[in-house]
């Protein structure tokens, strides 16, 4: 509800962006985990005062999330903050549930040594160029900002398991510039940054 309020939509399609994920650098070699990873360099982030501070020292070259979701609406007077690149794209959610429901009817017929094939279907990936995840605006006498995932401005280790390895994978305010965006956005929403 508070994001109807504010004009805001996230995607929950899968997003899909080759040039934005990037190999997590507590991937271990059999391992290979990608995260998404804004940046200057690949020019995704925008010119915004909370990307470019008040000093050099402030400047954001890189944003690292775990997860994200992309914003489908907005208000008009929002600045994206980050966004996907050019060859970013939405597979729909109901088509991957979809197929992952007729891929375990396929293994079901296999066990029970069905011959009749389950055909799945094929997923179509919409095109978003330069979708965005990461908005900024004001609202009355306030400023909003809002971002398709928390995990940048957290700090906590995630413990999981992958292939029957445990991976022990910090995540949030260590990773990239990560700590200095959450300091600048903080300061961009109680007016220190313009």
């Amino acid at each position: 509800m508070l994001l109807d309020r504010l004009g805001v939509e996230f995607s929950n399609d899968h997003l899909s962006d080759n040039d934005l994920f990037e190999l997590s650098p507590v991937s271990q070699p059999k391992l290979q985990i990608k995260v998404p990873v804004f940046s200057r360099e690949k020019k995704l982030l925008s010119p915004h005062s909370i990307l470019v501070g008040r000093s050099e020292s402030e400047r954001i070259g890189a944003v690292q999330f775990s997860h994200i979701q992309s914003l489908l609406k907005f208000p008009k007077n929002a600045v994206p903050l980050m966004h996907c690149s050019e060859k970013a794209t939405l597979i729909r959610q109901d088509d991957l549930v979809k197929r992952q429901m007729l891929e375990a009817q396929r293994t079901l017929d296999k066990s029970a040594k069905e011959t009749q094939p389950v055909e799945l279907p094929k997923i179509v990936p919409v095109p978003v160029p330069g979708i965005p995840v990461a908005v900024a605006f004001t609202l009355g006498k306030g400023r909003v900002v809002v971002l398709g995932g928390g995990s940048a401005l957290s700090s906590i280790v995630r413990q999981s398991e992958l292939m029957g390895n445990p991976i022990s994978e910090k995540v949030g305010l260590g990773s990239a510039d990560n700590q200095k965006f959450t300091l600048n956005t903080m300061h961009w929403l109680t007016g220190v940054l313009e």
